[in-house]
């Protein structure tokens, strides 16, 4: 039987959105995740039904190891937007995470045994918010094709898992999908950082086993560029800000690096988003939230009447770790290609005996659609950096040793007086 969420609810949802991240896992000891908990048992009694038919396609993503070496799972949607009424603000999914096994959900508004020497496993229920604002009036025409295109995850470790899905729109009209996954990983090299049964948000915040563990040699400056992986997409999707969270977290997982700066940058904007001199957990909660708001669709006109601002953005940034009174040992510009390419004159860097190297980590998960240097690589050619690209998460794991491997090369031994 088909689940619908009651109007009350929603309208907390959509109240919730001001304080609450694109998508979230709900605590069912909370009332909110309470409720969730009893909507989709009421479904499961057959008590529940939509107020009507919403299409949409489908399409699930088969777990995969992703930038943090955690295997990622999650699906991308695809939704008419001739559907939807004018005054549609907000879309709501909520879906639900059963691994085989799991124990029934306690009471409502319960919590789990903290004296329980092992964890019982427990659905995982997650909400996600998508923000559709006024739509034009030729996107609801009959014979319009205009689509919304947008995507979700989450972390999982070995097992078999039920996965319940729903998309509702702001008159409860609901699509639905159900699918099952079977994850078995075979690659006993990498390192599972999460239990076989267990789910957990995208959201990464290790950064306190970061802050307490030992001492970090090599100190660098990391610049984001916050753009989404496929270049047709022109917003920031959970899935593009999984994997920038995820490069930059596995930067400072179990290697020499500590961070000096964090910098994200939007070529396309020609605008830094956020900047902060050190990472720690307030920091890294900035950085997501920051990440959160960008919205590449509409760009400022003034923006596009100066294609070299995108080089302009760059010096500028680069410049600014380069004239640091205590400058890092590298610089280190992360993120995906661009489809710009603008050439940057060697002469317009700031130049010192102590001048730092500066590496591209470039995601180049589609490399046909970039068969030219982009921007972030005449910048660091023009630096006379290194270009290391990243299509997988193994890449990721030599880049970082060849970013070590060449600062170690370069420190001069302590000489006796």
């Amino acid at each position: 039987m088909p689940l619908r969420l009651p109007v009350l609810f929603i309208l907390g949802l959509v109240a919730l959105i001001r304080s609450a991240s694109a998508q979230i896992l709900m605590d069912p000891a909370t009332s909110m995740g309470a409720q969730l908990v009893q909507i989709f048992e009421a479904d499961r009694a057959g008590k529940t039904k939509d107020a009507g038919p919403l299409k949409c396609e489908v399409t699930r993503m088969k777990p995969a190891l992703n930038f943090a070496f955690r295997y990622q799972a999650g699906y991308r949607v695809t939704l008419p937007l001739n559907q939807l009424a004018e005054d549609n603000k907000t879309l709501v999914i909520a879906f639900r995470v059963t691994p085989d096994g799991a124990e029934p959900d306690p009471n409502p508004g319960s919590t789990a045994d903290p004296k329980a020497a092992v964890p019982a496993l427990r659905p995982s229920y997650f909400l996600q918010f998508l923000r559709t604002g006024k739509l034009p009036p030729q996107t609801r025409e009959a014979r319009a094709k205009f689509q919304a295109v947008f995507d979700g995850g989450f972390f999982l470790g070995a097992g078999n898992y039920q996965v319940d899905w729903i998309l509702q729109d702001g008159q409860s009209r609901a699509c639905r999908a159900s699918w099952r996954i079977d994850h078995h990983p075979k690659d006993v090299s990498i390192k599972e950082f999460l239990q076989t049964g267990q789910v957990s948000s995208l959201r990464l915040n290790r950064l306190a086993a970061i802050e307490n563990g030992p001492a970090r040699t090599r100190r660098v400056a990391v610049l984001l560029h916050a753009a989404p992986q496929y270049p047709r997409k022109s917003v920031l999707s959970g899935f593009d800000i999984s994997m920038l969270i995820s490069s930059l977290t596995s930067l400072f997982e179990d290697s020499p690096f500590t961070a000096v700066s964090v910098t994200a940058f939007s070529l396309q904007k020609q605008k830094e988003l956020y900047h902060s001199d050190k990472l720690d957990r307030a920091s890294f909660r900035e950085l997501n939230r920051a990440l959160d708001q960008v919205e590449n669709a509409t760009v400022d006109w003034t923006t596009l009447k100066n294609p070299k601002g995108q080089a302009d953005l760059l010096v500028r940034l680069v410049n600014r770790e380069l004239a640091s009174a205590t400058p890092p040992d590298a610089i280190i510009v992360m993120g995906p290609n661009s489809w710009n390419s603008i050439k940057i004159a060697a002469g317009r860097l700031e130049k010192s005996t102590l001048s730092p190297p500066v590496f591209y980590i470039r995601h180049d998960l589609f490399p046909n659609m970039f068969p030219f240097r982009d921007t972030v690589e005449e910048l660091t050619r023009a630096a006379g950096g290194k270009i290391l690209t990243v299509r997988g998460p193994k890449d990721l794991a030599d880049a970082m040793k060849k970013i070590e491997a060449q600062l170690s090369a370069r420190t001069v031994p302590p000489t006796d007086n």
